[in-house]
């Protein structure tokens, strides 16, 4: 329980800051302004959001699907959820919905999300993979 509230934050940080990198690309693409500073904190907490989701869809998701169909269905909930800020904005301030700049942002987000995601299941892949070694050196001195 322990390790698995430990790796739930360690998720979380590091889907804030892909959702800080996130921001700072947009907000690079554009001019900074001293306002745009809530751009920053929306896109850690979308970030955030997106990367809990998908780590829960992951484990939901995982012996019942191939991996590649659970890195399909990851990338349509993360341009779905990445679509959210974009679609507010349009519908309150009438900005457009598929500008240039918000697909930029949701290619960016896709590459670090799969990659963060595909690092992350190498790292359990390979952890699983020693656990099973050391289970099975256990058995084997009894």
């Amino acid at each position: 329980m322990k390790e698995n509230t430990k790796s739930t934050i360690v998720n979380s940080i590091i889907s804030a800051l892909i959702g800080l990198i996130v921001g700072l690309s947009e907000i690079s693409s554009t001019h900074f302004k001293i306002n745009d500073i809530y751009i920053l904190l929306v896109d850690s907490l979308v970030g955030l959001v997106i990367g809990t989701v998908i780590r829960q869809t992951f484990i939901i998701a995982y012996g019942k699907l191939k991996v590649y169909q659970i890195f399909i269905l990851s990338s349509i909930l993360l341009t779905v959820i990445s679509m959210f800020p974009a679609t507010i904005a349009h519908f309150v301030f009438g900005k457009p919905l598929f500008s240039t700049t918000t697909i930029i942002i949701i290619i960016i987000a896709q590459l670090l999300g799969m990659s963060f995601t595909f690092a992350s299941y190498m790292y359990y892949k390979k952890l699983n993979e020693r656990l099973d070694e050391k289970k099975k050196e256990f058995l084997n001195r009894l």
